[in-house]
């Protein structure tokens, strides 16, 4: 004789499965940028201006249901391996990539800190609570300190190489997950290619606190035309944003928007 389920038992079924059914689509729906990625931003004083910037300008591009959460610290502390080591530092990031819903985790790169384990202990830790999780690495420009322009562009082209090779590292060993690059350190590069040039009327002087520049001190920090730029960039690198049909006007004669575009097409790293 055939045994039958009582309505309660069969309730509990019933509900099981909608659970697995809901935690399918969950998992889903925090894979998907369409509506905005739930990010975890952590970097250094190159990193976070533009990381502060973002949120703003990816809801203004449609992005709305982007959420973010930022820790940082001054130079090599601000490296993925020592924001690991500091717990009151990245308390916020942790706490958030834990709640499961974060689906893009942004680093960066430093003098220290800064090797293939440091990054994949904060992959591993993302993965285990969203293995949709995907990451990029901001390549940063190299320190000013008063090179001359061929020194600070191979500084870049180093760092820049490094960068890709990391990744390349990364692909290998996670790959069904996505991993790509914010060039931002090429920014900088051609702002002062422009400056050299006369044709970047935003900038008075390379280097100033006071005045409009591209480098703010001797450390390297970017003026204003820096972050704006940098900002667009990251639009365009994170979401593949068009920026021709992005409505904000960074109010400079400078296209920064076709600056920050060319940048994010001419590397092939920022691709996913």
């Amino acid at each position: 004789m055939q045994s039958q389920r009582s309505p309660y038992k069969r309730l509990l079924s019933i509900c099981a499965f909608c659970l697995v059914l809901s935690g399918a689509s969950w998992a889903e729906d925090h894979a998907k940028p369409d509506n905005g990625y739930n990010c975890v931003l952590m970097g250094h004083s190159f990193f976070v201006p533009m990381a502060r910037q973002l949120e703003e300008h990816a809801k203004r591009a449609g992005f709305e249901n982007h959420q973010q959460v930022v820790s940082g610290a001054g130079g090599g502390k601000g490296s993925p391996g020592e924001l690991w080591k500091n717990l009151d530092r990245t308390i916020n990031s942790r706490e958030a990539i834990r709640s499961g819903s974060v689906n893009l985790v942004g680093l960066t790169a430093a003098s220290i800190g800064s090797e293939l384990a440091d990054y994949k202990r904060w992959v591993d830790f993302a993965l285990e609570h969203n293995p949709k999780t995907s990451f990029f690495i901001m390549a940063p420009s190299s320190r000013y300190q008063d090179k001359s322009f061929e020194e600070f562009e191979g500084a870049w082209k180093n760092t820049h190489a490094r960068l890709h090779s990391g990744i390349d590292d990364l692909r290998k060993a996670y790959p069904e997950t996505t991993f790509f690059c914010i060039p931002q350190g090429q920014i900088k590069v051609e702002l002062w290619r422009l400056f050299d040039e006369g044709k970047l009327p935003e900038v008075t002087e390379l280097k100033s606190r006071d005045n409009p520049s591209i480098f703010r001190d001797n450390t390297g920090h970017g003026g204003q035309v820096v972050i704006k730029t940098g900002t667009l960039l990251w639009l365009a690198s994170i979401y593949q944003a068009d920026l021709d049909e992005y409505d904000w006007d960074p109010q400079t004669k400078t296209d920064l928007k076709a600056l920050a575009q060319k940048i994010a097409k001419d590397d092939p790293y920022t691709k996913h």
